[in-house]
């Protein structure tokens, strides 16, 4: 059996804080929980949002210190100050601050006993239908978190740190609001890296083993808008239009991945991005290209690729090169982005040993379980052996 879960109501096009103010009396809601962080909290827009939705009979907590990689440890300290009963809790910012919200909102409905570690696809929570409301405003253009199911969190397994992909089909947002001014002012490698996890989510649920003809169209669009459009906020980083594109990219990704399943770039890059502290986007983009020519292996992953490869090059006029993973590539150095750690920064040239390390951990990471070709640990570290030196050759 295949089921979609989507949000309940998606905005588009819409003034954050007005759309908000509706939807708080439309829903009858009078107390709010409104999580963000440092950054965020102090912005303009923000402080709009607030004088928007501000009413006499509205009580509304805020907490602002969502920490950029949010550990279940956090999520249990603010469970501890915040617990409450409340009608929506409101996120307003980008992926940790969504996943940190969805996190805070199972222990709001469950308890605090409640062990994070065990949110699963298949397993009922029993929260899906009671309060809190989960709104979620994005304010960068990648995670899609504010339309999927799942969530990341740091944790220490053995002295290590590691990322937990968590997820559940109860935790996706009641509601997205879609405001692409809110992202006006990322700084460009946020605008950059945001977007090259949007792409990451639609190539990799594209060809996942859950792939199918509902999921598709929302993986190919994504992909379509990625190569158009991401060159154009490079070169103009206000230009809202092609950031509008962008965002709407990174939610119809997060409802492809959260229907169809990743795969091994994401495998790979929650081990790596834990270990050598980057950012999500950043890495996972930075992975892609390998993990593309490695699943080239599967008639059915590159049937799909030369399929998308098609749709780019009829729709929008765009020369590609001989396949899709120089085609990713080609998009890198057009938008002046790294395509290796060495070119990232030569302090990730990392040893033989860490390697090995970070192969075993991806190989026990749940999303390789959707990746059309599965992966033994040889390739995995033949993955990451190419991804530091940056020589896609080594993938044979």
């Amino acid at each position: 059996m295949t089921e979609l879960s989507l949000p309940r109501r998606i905005l588009i096009d819409e003034d954050a804080g007005s759309a908000l103010g509706t939807l708080l009396e439309y829903y009858n809601i009078n107390s709010i929980l409104l999580v963000t962080d440092k950054v965020i909290a102090n912005k303009d827009f923000f402080k709009e949002i607030l004088s928007l939705i501000d009413r006499e009979d509205l009580k509304i907590r805020i907490f602002s210190n969502v920490n950029p990689e949010p550990s279940i440890s956090d999520v249990i300290e603010v469970y501890q100050d915040y617990r409450d009963s409340y009608d929506a809790i409101i996120a307003v910012g980008g992926g940790s601050v969504i996943d940190f919200s969805k996190s805070l909102s199972i222990l709001i409905k469950k308890g605090g006993e409640f062990d994070l570690r065990g949110v699963a696809p298949f397993q009922s929570l029993g929260i899906e239908f009671t309060k809190p409301l989960l709104i979620a405003i994005p304010t960068t253009c990648g995670t899609g978190s504010d339309a999927s199911y799942g969530i990341v969190l740091t944790d220490t397994l053995d002295n290590i740190l590691v990322k937990l992909a968590l997820g559940n089909y109860e935790l996706v947002p009641h509601i997205t609001i879609l405001d692409a001014k809110l992202a006006l002012e990322l700084p460009i490698n946020l605008k950059i890296g945001t977007a090259l996890d949007a792409l990451s989510h639609a190539v990799e649920s594209l060809v996942a083993i859950d792939s199918n003809e509902f999921t598709r169209p929302y993986s190919e669009h994504t992909i379509r808008y990625i190569f158009k459009y991401l060159p154009r906020i490079v070169d103009n980083p206000q230009d809202l239009e092609s950031l509008k594109k962008i965002m709407y990219a990174a939610t119809m990704a997060g409802i492809a991945f959260t229907n169809a399943g990743l795969g091994l770039a994401h495998a790979i890059a929650h081990q790596l991005g834990a270990g050598l502290h980057i950012h999500h986007g950043t890495i996972v983009g930075m992975t892609l290209p390998y993990v593309v020519k490695f699943n080239y292996r599967s008639p059915t992953a590159r049937e799909m690729y030369e399929g998308i490869r098609k749709i780019i090059t009829l729709i929008d006029d765009i020369k590609l090169g001989n396949n899709f993973y120089e085609d990713i590539i080609d998009l890198y150095d057009r938008i002046g982005f790294p395509n290796s750690l060495v070119k990232l920064s030569r302090e990730y040239h990392i040893s033989s040993d860490a390697i090995n390390k970070y192969a075993d951990m991806a190989l026990h990471d749940p999303e390789i379980v959707y990746n059309p070709v599965p992966p033994r640990y040889e390739d995995i570290r033949m993955i990451i052996k190419a991804l530091v030196e940056g020589d896609i050759n080594i993938i044979t």
